[in-house]
């Protein structure tokens, strides 16, 4: 809906914009065009890897719009028809399909998820609204058209704008018998995952047809799931999250099983080639037979020479050694020396215990992702009291291990005088892990942190227990960003906010990178402490929420993610490592 424009935005340094122009028609009154600037507004807040950002919402020339970042690529409507070179969903319609089939809507439930958990519904979620957009040797998926987004419980636009498009909305909103919902996103989300997978799209009004009916090999454990979307609301899967769990897992065993019939097939040509191959010895052997008596004496003189030549050379090694066989003059072992129980610390960090223990991880009563609570034993290891600092990364810099700078802009603390103790942002997890290298530390896995972050494992919302994060426990947005200091703090400086064990803004300042990879939701998750590593590797969680977050997203259960390739002036890390 309207027409969207690739622009150079002269108060951002002529920095590369989308703009979108609503249709007049629909912004033709006052209270339409609030209602858009409203919607503007409310995408705005929105921060996620996979959703494209928006910008500024501008009137002028009788026209309405706003502007958002633009991404370079090609629409998931353009993949799919085979439009893309190099494009992982490259092969035909099919169960061939389904594995970067279910990469692709992984990436889009989280990014709706993002959305419903903060009150918000797309409303138009389609393959044209989807972006592939090329990152390092591979791509990204970014969600589109944030222009009709709808808040929760409001009016939004829907009197003034069609709520959708038709061909993937939502029978509700379809009729006019039904507001926008997380059952609707859902809705369409499933009839796009039913077309990339069969080619087809269900008609409104008729049930549709099992896609493994369709598709030879597609399978029979997903016909169930993704029919249930097309049902009435509240029998549709819970969330976006929830049908792309199911595909990954219904995806998994089915690569399982296509890797299972490649061994067998692998091994069965191995096998041939054996039998080959020693049935072509069988025949040289036979007709080396005559030939095998002479050049068996040939071999016996040139032992008994060889043996000959052997017994010379041990007189000679006896004449040049003492008469107890060891050389008459050699140089004493010097003896090995005790193992040193003191451990490099190149960073200074100020390094806490934390006693190994089992806790519930997660809650089932937050916003899905934080589900299912699940018990989980950590062994005891040691974190870093806060989180690395400026002045801490430059020493890596200065060591030559750390090879690149922090991002530099107006929030990023790197180059600014006066922030040597503030915690060091704008820096990429792959940036965090080579840090980690230096400083003799890892990354913490998701399970220790929140074990951390409850002081302990103790089923508290806050480090510092349930009192709602406020100013006073944390660097946070209340009052204005940062406590009103639109910035970053020095680390450690809401005493009250420190966990039991001493650890520092284990909530606010910055979000904190662990090593997992994003899953939503927890099943199958690790229950030893150690990190999730089956997922998208590209993609890693961070936690503890930020200097612009609320005091919904600093809660010790509340996940975030990013690409590891990118920075965020609200990022940064702090390290743990194994107990000596």
């Amino acid at each position: 809906m309207g027409a969207v424009f690739r622009c150079a935005d002269a108060a951002l340094d002529d920095q590369v914009v989308a703009v979108k122009l609503l249709p007049p028609e629909h912004t033709a009154s006052e209270v339409a065009r609030g209602r858009v600037k409203q919607e503007v507004v409310s995408a705005r807040s929105l921060r996620h890897p996979n959703i494209v950002g928006v910008y500024e919402y501008f009137e002028g020339g009788g026209r309405v719009g706003f502007s958002m970042e633009f991404v370079a690529g090609h629409t998931l409507e353009r993949h799919l028809a085979g439009r893309v070179e190099g494009s992982p969903l490259g092969d035909a319609v099919g169960a061939e399909r389904i594995a970067s089939v279910s990469w692709v809507v992984g990436q889009l439930a989280a990014a709706l998820d993002h959305m419903h958990a903060r009150g918000l519904i797309h409303r138009d979620v389609k393959p044209s609204n989807v972006m592939l957009a090329p990152a390092g040797d591979g791509f990204e998926v970014k969600l589109l058209d944030l222009g009709i987004v709808h808040a929760m419980g409001g009016t939004g636009l829907t009197r003034d704008l069609q709520p959708g498009t038709v061909e993937y909305m939502a029978p509700e909103l379809l009729s006019g018998r039904g507001d926008p919902s997380v059952a609707a996103d859902v809705y369409s989300l499933g009839k796009l995952l039913y077309f990339a997978l069969t080619g087809e799209r269900p008609e409104f009004g008729y049930e549709p047809a099992p896609p493994s009916s369709l598709v030879d090999g597609l399978p029979p454990e997903l016909d169930g799931p993704l029919l249930a979307c097309f049902g009435r609301p509240a029998e549709r899967p819970a969330s976006a999250g929830e049908l792309a769990a199911t595909l990954a897992g219904v995806a998994e065993e089915y690569n399982k099983g296509r890797e299972v019939d490649r061994l067998r097939a692998s091994e069965d040509a191995a096998k041939r080639r054996a039998a080959a191959h020693f049935a072509r010895r069988r025949e040289e052997q036979e007709a080396a037979k005559p030939r095998s008596a002479a050049r068996s004496l040939a071999v016996l003189i040139a032992i008994v020479a060889l043996g000959m030549v052997a017994a010379v050379a041990v007189v000679g090694i006896r004449v040049l050694m003492g008469r107890n066989g060891a050389p008459d003059e050699i140089a004493e072992s010097p003896p090995e020396e005790e193992g040193d129980s003191s451990r490099s610390n190149p960073a200074d960090i100020d390094w806490v215990p934390i006693p190994g223990g089992t806790f519930a991880m997660g809650s089932d009563d937050g916003i899905g992702d934080e589900a299912p609570a699940h018990d989980v034993t950590v062994p005891a290891f040691e974190m870093a009291r806060t989180e690395v600092t400026v002045a801490q990364y430059r020493r890596c810099l200065d060591a030559d291990v750390c090879t690149e700078e922090p991002g530099t802009g107006d929030d990023c603390n790197w180059g600014k005088s006066g922030r040597d103790d503030h915690p060091v942002n704008c820096v990429t997890w792959k940036q965090a892990q080579r840090f980690a290298e230096y400083a003799g530390g890892r990354l913490p896995s998701e399970s220790e942190w929140e074990y951390a972050a409850r002081s302990g494992g103790r089923g508290i919302a806050y480090p510092w227990g349930d009192q709602e994060a406020s100013c006073s426990f944390a660097v946070m947005s209340d009052g204005g960003n940062g406590c009103g200091e639109r910035t970053t703090w020095p680390v450690c400086s809401k005493a009250k906010g420190h966990s039991d064990q001493g650890l520092c803004d284990m909530a606010g300042n910055v979000s904190e990178w662990v090593e997992d990879c994003i899953y939503i939701g927890y099943a199958g998750a690790p229950t030893d402490g150690s990190p999730r590593t089956t997922c998208d590797p590209s993609t890693r969680v961070m936690r503890g929420g930020s200097w612009g977050d609320n005091s919904q997203t600093l809660q010790v259960d509340r996940r975030l993610w990013w690409r590891w390739h990118l920075h965020l002036d609200s990022l940064g890390f702090r390290l743990a490592r194994d107990v000596p």
